[in-house]
């Protein structure tokens, strides 16, 4: 793989987990 396209993908990644996290904790403010 080309490391400029990894490095590309673990950025995405990264921003992908993040947002994920901050839907779950507004879910949960949400909720509660």
């Amino acid at each position: 793989m080309h490391p400029i396209l990894m490095l590309y993908n673990n950025e995405n990644n990264l921003i992908h987990r993040s947002v994920h996290r901050l839907t779950t904790v507004g879910y949960m403010e949400v909720f509660t």
